[in-house]
């Protein structure tokens, strides 16, 4: 076996032009700080801040959901404002398009209940949409001058590079089972189980400091996992490199041991018990553990979650992982060393606000100045409010760590942002979280038989996605 280098970008120069194409041509400076505190107020946007499609409900200048003109907008024949205090400006507001800073005109009629809703979004209501007011929970950005340069070097395992090939080239991209192909490499998938598994107690662990081992990664053909090897390149000169392990794409997009429906046999070879079907153990994420991790992403922590509808009511020393469970992402993360400063999500079904932040609540009382949840279905769509990736361009800053995760089971929405990341904005993702629907004969017979065009969609093609994310620079991981 033989693995395979990928020599990305210096993310930086990458990220910077393709920031270019994720932001909007017009300028918005629709809020500045009020005189005499920090306090804010809108002021009125110029004609050409403002889409031609805007509206005015109740005196209040608002966008509708049918205004779909993209960013670069037509300007208004009159001149229109939106009044209203807010609390505070979020650092490069005023890079902000107007579609960001209108509230939606939506949600000034169907404004939700807001019992239960913590104090920090209870003026959302009329004045703002839930997600424009919880950008200004965000800290400002790091100082330029203190961040570095980072190129990296994504690295296939041999274990992963020959796994890919024989999917590709005996299969023809689907063989009749994933165990038909997985069981070939028990040896290699118990030492990826154990030390994953291992590493949720020492993260640590899966870092690399050692410049011979990283340069030896390719052909080591005992190692199952993949390696990021990054440099940073500091204003002084000075240059830092680690590499950080990540878990192969292989397998059967679930830990390599998941057992069938109902039982504790796995479906394919295992040692012992097989795992849940919801077990993250075998993924490996990256962590302030890593010796660059600091220098990489000095700036702000945000984790972007569409599709969670509960944060489970479990104790502290609890690490269950149910699915939909927005609390199993603070679980993982947090046993990194990752704490956020904001966490935003999406969720078209209705679910339990009150208890939903209850329960944020229970768990970590912070949390909940953090924490933005809204019944709000997202889009991909240019322009849209609820772009949850054109929301994240429009604050990114060089330094900042985004984590997206992405599973709504709605396939053409899902895949709309898909290619918004790989084509739009691989700046603005450091870490990926995906449910692909493809076909996992073992998972489309015990859960995904009812997803539509699953068994369309070939199990190699979904691993060659994968791994040109990784090739950009984004660590892409099956849904967990």
């Amino acid at each position: 076996m033989g693995g395979a280098r990928t020599v990305g970008p210096g993310l930086i120069a990458a990220r910077a032009l393709a920031e270019a194409t994720c932001q909007s041509g017009t300028p918005a400076t629709a809020l500045k700080p009020a005189s005499g505190g920090g306090r804010a107020k809108r002021v009125q946007l110029s004609q050409s801040q403002i889409p031609a499609c805007a509206e005015e409900r109740g005196g209040v200048t608002c966008i509708p959901a049918a205004c779909r003109e993209g960013w670069d907008v037509a300007p208004r024949a009159t001149t229109a404002g939106a009044a209203g205090p807010v609390e505070s400006v979020p650092a490069g507001a005023e890079q902000f398009p107007s579609w960001v800073t209108l509230p939606s005109c939506e949600a000034l009629q169907r404004c939700p209940d807001m019992q239960g809703w913590p104090s920090h979004l209870a003026s959302v209501c009329s004045t703002e949409t839930v997600l424009m007011h919880c950008l200004r929970q965000l800290p400002p950005p790091a100082d330029p001058s203190t961040v570095g340069t980072v190129s990296t070097e994504y690295v296939s395992s041999p274990f992963e590079t020959t796994f890919m090939s024989v999917i590709d080239k005996e299969f023809n991209d689907q063989p009749p089972t994933i165990c038909t192909v997985q069981d070939r490499f028990a040896a290699l998938v118990a030492n990826w189980v154990h030390r994953s598994e291992a590493a949720w107690g020492k993260p640590a662990s899966m870092s690399v400091s050692d410049a011979s081992v990283m340069d030896g990664w390719a052909e080591d053909n005992s190692q199952p996992f993949s390696l990021f090897r990054s440099t940073v390149t500091m204003p002084d000169g000075t240059k830092h490199t680690s590499g950080r392990m990540i878990e192969p794409v292989a397998g059967l997009l679930r830990h390599p041991w998941a057992s069938r429906g109902g039982t504790t046999t796995s479906w394919c070879k295992g040692e012992g018990a097989g795992r849940s079907l919801y077990d993250h153990r075998y993924v490996v994420l990256d962590s302030p553990r890593d010796p660059t991790f600091h220098l990489r992403y000095p700036g702000r922590k945000v984790f972007v979650d569409l599709g969670a509808t509960t944060f489970g009511d479990r104790p502290i020393e609890s690490r269950v992982t149910t699915i939909g469970d927005a609390r199993t992402y603070e679980d993982m993360f947090g046993d990194m060393g990752v704490r956020f400063d904001l966490k935003m999500g999406w969720e078209v079904r209705n679910f339990k606000v009150s208890e939903f932040y209850a329960n944020v609540g229970k768990y970590a009382g912070d949390l909940v100045g953090r924490t933005c949840q809204a019944i709000r279905e997202a889009q991909p769509l240019p322009g849209h409010m609820d772009n949850a990736l054109e929301l994240l361009a429009q604050i990114w800053r060089p330094g900042d760590y985004f984590v997206f995760k992405l599973d709504i089971d709605n396939r053409p929405v899902e895949e709309a942002f898909m290619r918004m990341v790989m084509d739009k904005c691989p700046h603005v993702v450091a870490e990926l979280i995906y449910e692909e629907h493809c076909n996992v004969p073992e998972l489309v017979a015990s859960s995904w038989r009812t997803v539509e065009g699953v068994r369309e969609l070939k199990y190699g093609s979904a691993l060659k996605r994968f791994h040109k994310l990784r090739e950009m620079g984004i660590r892409s991981h099956f849904w967990v």
